[in-house]
Formats: structure tokens, sequence, C-alpha cells
């Protein structure tokens, strides 16, 4: 009883978790994002000190927070106990909980016809003078001496017919973006699109551009919501917010797969131990 044994360590069996936690970081420092691994007990706190860190950083002027608040405030929401929000995201799906994020029901009402704005996702279709199409959510439209709807140095407003003209400020436009004239008939519908945020890249002066071989480009958007009279405001500019938000998509798709990943490595080291 009083022999001893050495016991020969061949391969760590974390070794895996290790290889696989060296690679996440190396990509994050690549990528230039910064993680911090919060942890504690259900009900600790952590959420809570979360909100009171983007509140801190939001006293010192730091902006674009807002889909991140909105997907810490939707986690504790609707997530469950014990569930990751990885997991939060895959029960209620992607598009689902990106469409939530991005509902900014921040509009003011303007009481002029020709501002339009989306309440929700989506992009205004604008096209060029040599037909080139670009996006927007800028609905401060104007009309161009043809009676065409337009944007300012930009072009003109996409109907599903074509460019929309209307002739005069005296129309209506319902809120699945029918436009109607002063006699009630029916002009068109505008184009609205949904690309998705990570389909999209910015172009210049507010505009954007669906990336090459984009699937749903130039397919109307269904869930589209158009609201006239109204101007998407947020007290910042709209377009800075916009590429801000398209950045922060990114950052939730790769923290959706971080979290898968270690999820997998704990599952991973758990079944390891349990065949020792």
């Amino acid at each position: 009883m009083d022999s001893k044994r050495v016991i020969e360590v061949k391969r760590n069996i974390l070794a895996a978790n290790d290889e696989a936690a060296d690679a996440f970081r190396a990509a994050r420092a690549e990528d230039g994002t910064f993680f911090v691994d919060v942890m504690a007990s259900p009900g600790a706190g952590k959420t809570t000190i979360l909100l009171a860190i983007i509140k801190e950083l939001r006293s010192r002027g730091v902006e674009a927070l807002g889909v991140i608040e909105k997907a810490i405030l939707l986690f504790r929401e609707q997530g469950k106990t014990g569930e990751r929000f990885a997991g939060t995201i895959e029960r209620l799906s992607f598009e689902n909980v990106e469409a939530q994020l991005l509902d900014s029901g921040l509009l003011q009402e303007t009481l002029r016809p020709l501002d339009i704005s989306l309440d929700g996702a989506g992009f205004f279709n604008i096209q060029d003078e040599e037909g080139e199409i670009y996006l927007t959510r800028n609905g401060g439209f104007d009309i161009d001496s043809e009676g065409y709807l337009y944007l300012k140095g930009s072009g003109r407003v996409m109907g599903k017919n074509g460019p929309l003209k209307v002739n005069t400020s005296d129309f209506t436009v319902t809120s699945d973006g029918t436009v109607y004239n002063a006699e009630n008939q029916r002009i068109d519908q505008i184009l609205v699109t949904w690309p998705g945020v990570d389909q999209v890249e910015k172009y210049s002066n507010g505009l954007y551009r669906a990336k090459e071989g984009s699937e749903n480009a130039d397919t109307p958007w269904a869930d589209a919501k158009v609201a006239q009279g109204f101007l998407e405001t947020s007290g910042l500019d709209v377009n800075r917010e916009w590429v801000q938000v398209m950045e922060a998509n990114r950052a939730l798709q790769a923290c959706s797969t971080a979290l898968k990943t270690i999820d997998e490595m704990t599952q991973k080291a758990a079944t390891t131990i349990a065949k020792l």
C-alpha cells in the first residue's frame, strides 16, 4: 500500500478545448473584436452589469449601442433560464431576432407628405441617371421637374413598376407602401427590399448597395411597414447609425458563433472526462 505509481500524462484531456480557444482568440484579435467572458450563477446580476456599462459608455459619448442594448434586453426578456444567447437565437430564429433588433420605432412626425419612413427593416430603392439601383433609409423625398418622386442628389424612388411618378404632393401612401392620387386612384406601390444587413455594403451619400450575388436583392419585402408624413430619427445621423447597425449585426453573428463554439467545447470536455 506504500508503493507509489507515476502516471505519465500522454495528452491533456482539455487540449482540444485549448486549441479551439487559441484559434478563436487569434481570429478575434485579427478582426479587432474584444471579448470579455462574464461568469456568474443565474440571477447574480450579469445582465444588470452590462446594461450599467452601456449607460456609462453613453454618458461618455459612445454611440451605436442601441442594437447591443436591445440584444441584451431581448435576451433578458425572451431567453430561458440557463439558456445561452446562441440558444435563444436558434430557438427564436436569427431572422426573428434580427427583425426585432432593427425595429427602431424612432419615427418623428413631420406632416410633410413627401416624407416617407420605414418602421422596421427594409430599404427604399433609388435609381440614378445611369439606371443603377441603390438602397437607402432616407425618406426625405421631393418631386423633380418631371413629376417623379426623388431623393436629392441620388435619384428617383422606385415603385414596383419602375420610377414612381406622383406629379404633385397631393397623394397618400398606405402602410404597405401603396400610393394613391387625389382621386383615390392607385398609382403604384413603393418598392421596399430587404437583402439582409449582412448582404449590403455602404456606397456613398447615405446610399447602400446589395452585395454581388446577394439573394432577395430585388425581391419586395412583404413585411415592410411604410409611414407617410414621418421621418426616421434617433437624434443621431441615420446613415451613420445604419453603418453601425451593420457592424453590430456582424458582431451578433460572430457572438452567436462564438457561443456555439464554447458550448461544443464544454460538451466535448464533459464527455471526455466522463470516459475516464
